[in-house]
């Protein structure tokens, strides 16, 4: 039998039908519980081999921290039992299935469960607790990924999230469940609103104080500072420590407004991770000093007192929470602004196209890069509207004059083309628009336009424009003619005998023909030279004759080479097409008398002459 067979019957009588050999599959690939986090994603991507390792690894992680400050939550001396003001397994839980995905959820369970049941508490109530504890966890992160939660904290809406569905909603669900089981078992010390309210400040702590460290700290991408950065900020971290340690360790709670400034200091700098971790800092010594009584902040018991630092330190850490994210929020705001100025920029160049802005006020006037370009100025240079005129060519400034003080009189809008000058002396076309910006009272504040240089549409507009003329000169004379010898017919055309007829169509057709395309235009014909004049082409137009085919010979001519001289064959060819000839004209004749005379060559003479001199020549020299 199989290993799988054998696995199978063992599940079966277990969990049923759902042990099918698919549910076997996954569960020898480990993907039972698959995690679906960003920082579980980003994992797997960088290390594949923990594909199958993440899910128990991440677990035990979880659970084991859960256990941790669990028991050392529970072990303060200001704790009731199981309750306690402090308790950053909240925040711990939270993070780790914002993180992970709300798959890890066994692993809360199983450190709620382990914690309360090594805690004293029996294992009925500690399974209770432990259920209240998971729903708080599943139920905080389900919300937050309802609403497209942003563990790095960089908006004003994911501050209000955590705040509101996290750490003041969710938490609800674990302090009811808690305070109400304890109530139920009898194992509740003093009121049950006394108690549900330090069960639910101490979760509600852990979600502000604890989450948003792991949240930030664990996001990707990972924060990658530069030395600079990463010296001031463990500087500023040791003097938030220091500050904190003379303040609420050795008396001096009366003064914690020394850390303000440094804390603003550290939301200014590092944004929320500067917030997060110096509140995180901060609260840590400030719930020391309260356990300690070295922060008396009132007169009761220590629980109180932590209770009350606990508020004043939540309420910091809230603002410097939104601090953060709307400083994350600017800068932002202007990296988008920075990319949608380079775009408008790269736009107007490529459309050269600049906008401008003129302030009547204070008679300044602002260009964008481009319109520098286009005027050929340098960007640094001050513009006023007396200075945008100078470049106006002086024969287009009064029309650039009167359109603007129109407008500033209508308060409608403009638009003009006009040249500018450019200090090079070149002389470029420019196609300007504007519109008035009014104040409340309807008094003209500021103009804002662009102007776009249309010099090459200028240019192209100038060529079409000669184009044009040539073209309508080039058809308007046999448009004249054919208008004439039309008027002619039409006037006097039966009393034209027929040959002036005749005539007159002929050069109303010519002309009509010159109207037209030249490639609709009837092509010229030649015809075929014939007789005497095929024969006597020039040499480099004549056709090399085709060698004779041996199958094509007339009956009685013998077949073979030796019987049949080229000669004899060539010269009844010569003899038949001899005649065949038509008779010569006088062309003819004068040609056929220069080839037996002997044509005049190139260098004069003829050729006989020309043939007998070389070898008189060649005589003579041997």
């Amino acid at each position: 039998m199989s290993q799988s067979a054998l696995l199978f019957g063992q599940l079966r009588p277990r969990y049923g039908d759902n042990a099918t050999s698919e549910y076997l599959a996954r569960l020898h690939e480990g993907n039972l519980a698959q995690l679906d986090g960003g920082l579980a994603s980003a994992i797997r991507r960088k290390y594949p081999r923990l594909r199958t390792a993440l899910y128990p690894l991440v677990a035990a992680a979880v659970a084991g921290l859960y256990i941790g400050t669990a028991k050392l939550g529970i072990e303060l001396p200001v704790a009731r039992g199981v309750v306690t003001p402090v308790w950053a397994p909240t925040g711990i839980a939270l993070a780790a299935l914002v993180l992970f995905g709300p798959a890890l959820w066994p692993a809360v369970a199983l450190g709620a469960l382990v914690a309360n049941v090594t805690s004293g508490a029996s294992l009925p109530v500690a399974a209770f607790i432990a259920v209240g504890n998971t729903l708080e966890a599943v139920v905080g992160a389900l919300l937050l990924r309802r609403v497209a939660f942003n563990p790095r904290l960089e908006r004003v809406r994911d501050v209000l999230a955590l705040v509101v569905l996290a750490a003041a909603g969710s938490t609800t669900i674990a302090a009811t469940n808690g305070v109400t089981t304890l109530w139920v078992s009898g194992n509740l010390s003093g009121p049950y609103g006394a108690g549900w309210f330090l069960w639910w400040s101490g979760d509600a702590m852990g979600d502000l104080i604890v989450a948003p460290l792991l949240l930030l700290w664990l996001s990707m991408p990972f924060w990658k500072p530069r030395r600079v950065e990463l010296f001031e900020g463990f500087a500023l971290l040791a003097l938030i420590a220091v500050v904190s340690w003379f303040v609420f360790l050795h008396g001096y709670w009366r003064y914690p407004h020394l850390l303000f400034p440094l804390l603003i200091w550290a939301a200014l700098r590092f944004s929320q991770r500067g917030a997060v971790t110096g509140s995180f800092v901060v609260a840590a010594f400030a719930i020391k000093g309260a356990i300690d009584g070295t922060t008396p902040l009132t007169g009761g018991s220590a629980t109180e007192v932590v209770q009350v630092a606990e508020g004043l330190l939540g309420a910091v850490i809230v603002s410097l929470l939104f601090l953060g994210a709307a400083l994350s929020e600017r800068r932002s705001a202007e990296i988008a602004l920075q990319h949608e100025r380079a775009n408008l920029a790269e736009a107007q160049e490529l459309a050269h196209v600049g906008s401008w802005e003129w302030s009547i006020a204070d008679n300044r006037v602002g260009w964008s890069d481009e319109l520098f370009r286009i005027y050929g100025l340098s960007p640094l240079s001050d513009v006023t509207y007396g200075s945008y005129l100078e470049q106006v060519h002086p024969d287009d400034r009064e029309l650039v004059r009167e359109a603007v003080a129109r407008s500033l009189v209508d308060a409608a809008p403009f638009s003009f083309e006009h040249r500018v000058v450019r200090p090079d002396g070149t002389i470029r076309w420019v196609h300007g628009r504007g519109r008035v910006i009014l104040d409340a009272a309807g008094t003209p504040q500021r103009l804002v336009g662009t102007s776009q240089d249309i010099t090459d549409a200028k240019s192209l507009e100038q060529l079409r424009e000669n184009i044009l003329a040539t073209v309508s000169h080039e058809l308007r004379t046999p448009l004249t003619s054919i208008l004439g010898f039309a008027l002619t017919l039409k006037e006097r055309g039966s009393e034209l005998v027929e040959a002036t007829r005749t005539e007159l169509v002929g050069h109303l057709l010519q002309q009509a023909q010159k109207t037209r395309p030249p490639a609709l235009r009837p092509a010229r014909s030649r015809p075929a030279p014939t007789g005497v004049d095929r024969i006597h082409l020039p040499r480099h137009r004549r056709r090399r004759a085709r060698p004779p085919d041996r199958r094509r010979l007339p009956d009685g001519w013998p077949s073979g080479r030796s019987q049949c001289p080229t000669g004899r064959r060539r010269g009844r060819r010569t003899k038949a097409r001899t005649d065949r000839r038509e008779p010569l004209g006088e062309r003819g004749q004068a040609h056929a008398a220069g080839n037996r005379r002997g044509r005049p060559s190139r260098t004069g003479g003829s050729r006989a002459a020309n043939r007998g001199g070389r070898l008189g020549g060649r005589r003579s020299g041997g």
